[in-house]
């Protein structure tokens, strides 16, 4: 009955052990994701003008500009493609 319980507890202690070993891997992995995400964007978004109105960015990557209102002159406040902005630049 001893070598029984003693049997138990040895199991229990490499499941333990082998369950730790998973959580580390996967913090690892997860860290790692994260800061290649934001070794990614680094760079990417480069300021291109502004105004009395707005201000635009133009994202690098996909070559879009995109475009914000200032928020003292009104607006919306979120970033939107600045479509029209993009034509005339291609012209």
């Amino acid at each position: 009955m001893k070598r029984y319980i003693q049997y138990i507890n040895f199991i229990l202690i490499i499941c333990i052990i082998i369950t730790n070993i998973y959580i580390i891997y996967l913090i690892k992995n997860i860290i790692y994701i994260s800061s290649n995400n934001e070794k990614n964007t680094i760079g990417r978004y480069q300021y291109y003008k502004a105004n009395t109105y707005n201000q635009v960015i133009l994202d690098t990557k996909t070559g879009k500009l995109w475009s914000k209102f200032i928020l003292d002159t009104g607006g919306n406040e979120n970033w939107e493609q600045d479509i029209e902005l993009e034509k005339k630049i291609d012209k």
